[in-house]
């Protein structure tokens, strides 16, 4: 659903955060052809397009991204369950 809204999410988002707010998009999370792409909310539509990210994924929003907590998440090693 995120992707089919995602206009509606950054105008949303833009009434009440600035422009430069954080923004990351993570594609296919956790999978082997997981992608990311970082962002801000004024440009989110655009680099979704230009990067041709698509569903599913999650959209992570605020300072924890500049804050390196993503960063941190990310290197965690899960193991996957079968």
């Amino acid at each position: 659903m995120g992707m089919t809204k995602i206009i509606d999410i950054q105008t949303e988002l833009l009434k009440r955060k600035p422009e430069d707010y954080p923004v990351e998009i993570v594609q296919n999370g956790t999978l082997p052809n997981e992608k990311q792409h970082v962002t801000n909310l004024a440009n989110l539509v655009q680099d979704v397009v230009k990067h041709d990210l698509q569903s599913p994924v999650l959209i992570i929003v605020g300072h924890a991204l500049v804050d390196n907590v993503c960063k941190l998440v990310s290197t965690i090693s899960i193991p996957q369950l079968v």
